[in-house]
């Protein structure tokens, strides 16, 4: 007959085709669902290509902000950036933000905690927040990068290294969890 459950029902008399659909009841019917509320949807945040403004963020290095997390209300913040043969940026790291790394066109060489990448068109390259980086464009041409932070909230700091003013550098590094590293970089 079956096992007999503590009700006295027998698992052959269950019907598991039923099982599924049915709603716990009371003597007076259904239990009433409590209602919970929606949380608020975030509207569709678009940029159009004519709208990004270039700006220099680093000797050699040329950026957009495609979305940025403050302004775009979401949880990334999005970077285009362009990067001239030998253009490097200095080694660091960000303790509450992952980055990740998508070459568009050219290629990199990445320094990812103990490891070096070369990475090439086409190849994503995901930075684990804690983790010491740096990148270089080692090539005879540009590359240029799609770099994603999440959570979004660092495009301040890019905003303060292209004023060129390296007083407020490391008070903005400081600022927007880019804690730059000392001493030897590379390789």
């Amino acid at each position: 007959m079956g096992a007999t459950f503590p009700d006295g029902m027998s698992a052959a008399r269950v019907d598991v085709r039923r099982a599924s659909t049915l709603k716990p009841a009371t003597a007076a019917g259904p239990l009433p669902q409590p209602a919970v509320p929606s949380p608020p949807r975030a509207r569709p945040w678009i940029k159009y290509d004519q709208d990004s403004a270039w700006f220099d963020c680093e000797p050699g290095v040329r950026m957009t902000l495609r979305a940025p997390g403050q302004g775009s209300g979401t949880a990334v913040t999005l970077c285009e950036s362009r990067i001239a043969p030998g253009a490097r940026c200095a080694l660091h790291l960000h303790h509450a933000a992952d980055e990740t790394l998508f070459v568009l066109s050219g290629s990199l060489t990445v320094r990812c905690g103990g490891e070096l990448v070369e990475a090439a068109e086409g190849t994503t390259v995901v930075i684990p927040r804690g983790t010491p980086h740096l990148w270089w464009n080692t090539s005879a041409h540009e590359a240029r990068v799609l770099a994603y932070f999440t959570p979004g909230g660092i495009e301040d700091y890019f905003v303060t290294l292209a004023r060129q003013d390296p007083a407020a550098h490391a008070l903005a590094a400081r600022q927007h969890d880019c804690h730059l590293i000392a001493g030897p970089a590379w390789p």
